[in-house]
């Protein structure tokens, strides 16, 4: 058997000789000794064959809708690739990943899974035979495409360099291979996990282990994750509640929410949509969003950096802050942070007004510019924006 082996749902991954392929084996073996045997002997062995060709095969069963199948990766880096459905990640007692694949559509007896190893991960692969799928809860006029590679896995950093991949097409109607897979994983403690994932929703419970989350289009919901978190998804919003460790998120549009998050760093990066975080606890706190409202609240982290191209920027320090990096194309800012700060204060708008309500000394002032000196100057705070106002306050 080779490496990469093709199943139906339901199959056993390992080697089986089933009872069919044995009676085609004594069927050849007789025809060639027909002329030596005696009379008694060839009926002995016709019934014989016989009752091995009526015993029933240990084949594969084709894959129907709503069928359930499970297949175990084992412990440490596994992979799992799916075009379009729903995908539920939760912890299990067990030490081996396990994932437990449901077809739909009108089509689903048209999908296969792979296994196989690649890139030092033992993966599962969902393997759609057209090259235009089509997924309802994607919605009407909804479409994106990626390029699938001849083993069915797709996406990476390196995937513009498979010129044999096939266009493959997702479509919320019309026609095409109406069919997806839901997938559930249980993930064990220390596990190292990538899931990408072309259209479909993700969401995360209570999982400890490392997530690699690379979502084409939906959105992503997780609770209670411990490990390192990587969210990328190039459509849809992002809400991460009670994580432990560092995470990183990277949309190309949609809303981010964080909040509870303890240790590690905070890297957010949305090309467009709302960023909110709340109660976190991180080394570092880095938010760069091209067009959205960022509102930080009950933050303690050393160092905050904070780039948008549009929209206000309202941070609320909990703890004193080593470096403050705020820098808007237009909107207000608004920080307020511990009155026992120490730091070297930088201000500057193109247009708007500069309002300090916490003591400063060294004060200077000068069209749309203010530098001063806050505490024992021991910190950074620089603060621009293109056009907005800016207010620093004590809590």
């Amino acid at each position: 058997m080779s490496r990469n082996a093709l199943f139906s749902p339901g199959a056993r991954i390992g080697r089986h000789t089933t009872l069919g392929s044995c009676s085609s084996i004594v069927a050849l073996r007789l025809a060639r000794h027909t002329a030596l045997l005696p009379a008694a002997l060839l009926l002995a062995a016709a019934l014989a064959t016989a009752l091995l060709a009526a015993a029933p095969a240990h084949s594969s069963p084709r894959a129907t809708s709503g069928q359930a199948a499970r297949y175990t990766l084992g412990p440490g880096k596994v992979a799992v690739y799916d075009l379009a459905g729903g995908v539920v990640l939760e912890p299990t007692t067990g030490p081996e990943t396990i994932i437990e694949v449901t077809f739909a559509g009108r089509d689903a007896d048209r999908l296969k899974v792979a296994t196989g190893e690649a890139e030092g991960r033992r993966n599962v692969r969902v393997l759609y035979p057209d090259e235009h799928i089509i997924y309802p809860p994607f919605g009407p006029g909804s479409n994106t495409s990626t390029s699938v590679r001849p083993d069915g896995t797709f996406g990476g950093r390196n995937s513009s360099l498979w010129p044999t991949g096939r266009r493959v097409k997702i479509s919320g109607w019309g026609s095409g291979l109406e069919a997806h897979a839901d997938l559930k994983l249980l993930v064990p403690k220390g596990a190292d996990v990538l899931l990408r994932l072309m259209v479909g929703d993700v969401r995360v419970t209570n999982v400890d282990s490392k997530l690699n989350l690379d979502i084409g289009s939906g959105s992503v919901v997780t609770t209670g994750t411990r490990g390192g978190l990587a969210i990328d998804t190039g459509s849809g919003s992002v809400r991460v509640a009670r994580a432990d460790g560092l995470v990183s998120i990277d949309t190309g549009s949609g809303g981010v929410s964080v909040h509870d998050l303890r240790g590690g760093d905070l890297v957010i990066d949305t090309g467009s949509g709302d960023v909110d975080v709340s109660a976190i606890e991180a080394s570092t706190l880095s938010v760069d969003t091209g067009s959205g409202r960022v509102d930080l609240d009950e933050v303690s982290s050393r160092s905050v950096h904070v780039d948008t191209g549009s929209g206000g920027v309202t941070i609320g320090l909990k703890s004193i802050v080593d470096e403050l990096n705020i820098d808007t194309g237009s909107g207000g800012v608004e920080v307020s942070l511990p009155r026992e700060t120490g730091a070297m204060l930088s201000l500057e708008t193109g247009s708007g007004g500069l309002d300090v309500d916490v003591p400063l000394t060294t004060l200077h002032r000068d069209h749309g510019e203010l530098h001063g000196r806050m505490g024992d100057g021991r910190g950074r705070i620089v603060i621009e924006t293109g056009s907005g106002g800016i207010h620093i306050g004590g809590r």
